[in-house]
């Protein structure tokens, strides 16, 4: 190899060592501009490397997204369809009741029902019961004004809509509903009867049955402790 003096590059016009070898002339300042280039060659397929990477992971990040979305809406339709099925049954139940029932005949039909609740047979319901009425009953269709109350708060989002009448026709409304023979003492605003189980050896325990579904729950432990609930709960009406 024969070295020369520096001559300016013919490619990039900046001095370097002329080198020959054989018959090939290399210019040392034209290598580091060709090294440079095939660095910039060769990084060009890890960036494209890079890029598809970055696309999987927002593919990736998507199919996440879409998959959260999917579950949320499955939740939301088998748990908030059926809640939307009975709130629309039961506006529509009221509306019905309604357009049967003006105000002016359900004012009329209130007071009627009012002089029943005032009235209670006493010596019906406890033949009805097999057993001495409760004392906590008996004094709670004493206090007038509680009695013929209406839409009393209780617990867990209960209502109380309205006492129920103590007498024949009121073990009549209630059979029809429940199929077996009792006499609510009160009813929900969604019309479910409460109301004491018949039975010489039945404790004072207050139990309530559903309309949908039939399901029956305890309602209070007893008449006292309901009537004390309600009157806490309604202490400000």
């Amino acid at each position: 190899m024969r070295y020369f003096a520096k001559e300016p590059s013919p490619i990039t016009g900046k001095r370097g060592c002329r080198t020959a070898t054989g018959t090939t002339t290399t210019w040392n300042g034209s290598l580091a501009v060709r090294r440079t280039c095939r660095s910039r060659i060769a990084s060009v397929p890890s960036m494209f490397i890079m890029a598809g990477k970055a696309r999987r992971n927002r593919r990736d990040k998507c199919g996440m997204s879409d998959t959260i979305k999917s579950v949320i809406f499955l939740v939301a339709l088998f748990i908030g369809l059926p809640i939307l099925i009975l709130w629309l049954r039961d506006r529509s139940h009221r509306a019905l009741r309604q357009r049967r029932h003006p105000p002016e005949t359900l004012a009329s039909d209130r007071r009627a029902y009012e002089s029943r609740i005032l009235r209670p047979d006493w010596g019906f319901y406890e033949r009805h019961l097999r057993r001495p009425a409760p004392p906590a009953l008996r004094k709670l269709y004493a206090d007038r004004a509680f009695v013929t109350a209406q839409d009393l708060e209780y617990a867990d989002g209960a209502r109380i809509s309205t006492f129920a009448a103590l007498d024949e026709q009121g073990l009549f409304e209630t059979r029809q509903w429940l199929g077996f023979d009792a006499i609510a003492i009160a009813t929900t605003d969604f019309s479910d009867p409460i109301y004491l189980r018949p039975g010489s050896s039945e404790a004072e325990t207050v139990y309530i049955t559903h309309h949908d579904g039939g399901d029956t729950e305890l309602f209070a432990e007893s008449v006292d402790a309901m009537v004390e609930r309600l009157k806490h709960e309604n202490r400000g009406a």
